[in-house]
């Protein structure tokens, strides 16, 4: 069982209606409703998980229809399956870089199962693994025509190459804080020049060039070169309208 007591979930949901007291009446009944349910679910899901023979976690729904189990096997790696031919496989590398010794605390332990419970318990026949292979690259794939893989080039750039149902697409963050894009029919990239201004240019031919001032107000307005970056592509590259191309300074 879960080890959350009445007690604490009474002060759970204290300190949440205080964390959010701005809200007016009609949105704390909403929310307060919203996070009873949660708080209901997460012990329901939890009265549900047992320890097998083996030590592995079993989950099982009330009216048994469903099971699912998290195991380890010889190398060190977490598997989830289930009874709807579901197959989850999480290696050694990935676990310790994602989630460190998290996941040796019984309760993380738990909510982990019931996440992917929650994730997969309408899936069938839903196979992916989740690795980082010997040259420290994050690879994400799927038995349905997916495959992320993010990590570094001989560069020291950040490359994220993602392909889903044949389409490619591939972001690089270089160590000077640019950014490029390709996917199988388009490209984009935002680079600084050496006079400091920050140039977008896509295959669209679309061409914008920002004086410092203005990049500044876009720092300060969006956050990050990548959310620019991101916005700059929504509004010139992926809008299948006709566009006249865009030439600034």
């Amino acid at each position: 069982m879960m080890d959350h007591s009445p007690l604490l979930l009474a002060h759970l949901l204290k300190w949440r209606v205080k964390r959010y007291w701005f809200l007016d009446s009609n949105k704390m009944k909403r929310y307060l409703l919203l996070l009873t349910a949660f708080l209901l679910q997460q012990l329901a899901f939890g009265q549900l998980i047992e320890r097998n023979f083996f030590g592995h976690l079993e989950y099982s729904s009330r009216n048994g229809e469903y099971k699912a189990l998290l195991e380890k096997n010889v190398f060190d790696n977490l598997i989830f399956t289930d009874n709807q031919q579901n197959n989850i496989t999480f290696e050694k590398k990935y676990l310790h870089q994602e989630y460190g010794d998290m996941l040796k605390n019984e309760r993380e332990e738990r909510m982990f199962l019931m996440d992917l419970v929650r994730q997969y318990r309408r899936e069938t026949n839903y196979k992916a693994t989740y690795e980082i292979d010997i040259f420290d690259k994050l690879i994400i794939q799927d038995n349905r025509d997916y495959k992320l893989e993010i990590g570094e080039d001989i560069f020291g750039n950040v490359t994220r190459t993602e392909s889903i149902n044949g389409r490619r697409m591939a972001f690089t963050r270089e160590k000077n804080g640019g950014l490029s894009y390709e996917s199988t029919t388009e490209k984009a990239s935002l680079r600084k020049d050496i006079f400091g201004h920050w140039i977008y240019e896509d295959s669209r031919q679309n061409k914008l060039e920002f004086g410092k001032a203005t990049w500044d107000r876009l720092i300060h307005k969006y956050g990050g070169n990548e959310v620019i970056f991101n916005q700059l592509m929504n509004e010139l590259l992926f809008f299948k309208d006709t566009r006249k191309t865009r030439n600034r300074r």
